[in-house]
């Protein structure tokens, strides 16, 4: 197994056959895509590369931890990170990306940079919303008749619990749009 130094393979020396790499992502890694979410990481992708005449196919499998915050509280916490994912690089006359998994690549293609599909599928694997594991197994409040206790802050920081939400149901209409109403009619 090769390690890389950076995400990128020189495909062009690769004999046909199967080839093991190992690349190892750090914040500096992350650091390069702008408006991530990831606080550290550190996982390490396995990348194996199959090679024939006409096509590559390229194996990403991604383990480790990313500190992420959480959307609650800010705290930070360490969230595991594991995807796998396939991907086929067929050789053809010109570079073209087809479909998810599939990517035409030109005969003239010297290395493929796997830099931004490993950022791709990390980001992915987060979850969309990103809770402390203090949170994961939390139960709302209920009361005699089953209804979901709503909290609410006041302007003072004192949080007051509201047993119903209040249904507010306008019967009467405001004399001024009754007026508004007659005009769009003529």
């Amino acid at each position: 197994m090769e390690t890389l130094q950076t995400p990128i393979i020189n495909i062009q020396h690769l004999k046909n056959n199967v080839h093991l790499f190992q690349y190892h992502i750090s914040d500096a890694f992350l650091d390069s895509f702008p408006y991530s979410e990831i606080e550290r990481a550190n996982i390490d992708a396995n990348i194996s590369v199959e090679k024939s005449e006409t096509i590559l196919r390229v194996n990403v499998n991604i383990n480790g931890t990313v500190t992420l915050l959480c959307d609650r509280s800010l705290d930070e916490f360490d969230q595991t990170i594991d995807v796998k994912e396939d991907i086929i690089y067929q050789f053809a006359e010109k570079t073209e990306w087809i479909e998810d998994n599939l990517t035409l690549l030109g005969y003239d293609t010297t290395e493929i940079d796997l830099s931004q599909l490993i950022y791709e599928l990390i980001q992915v694997s987060i979850p969309m919303k990103k809770l402390h594991p203090r949170f994961a197994n939390e139960t709302y409040e209920e009361n005699e008749d089953g209804e979901i206790l709503i909290y609410t802050f006041s302007t003072d920081g004192v949080i007051d619990k509201v047993e119903n939400t209040p249904q507010i149901e306008i019967d009467e209409t405001d004399p001024r749009w009754a007026e508004l109403k007659k005009i769009i009619k003529n």
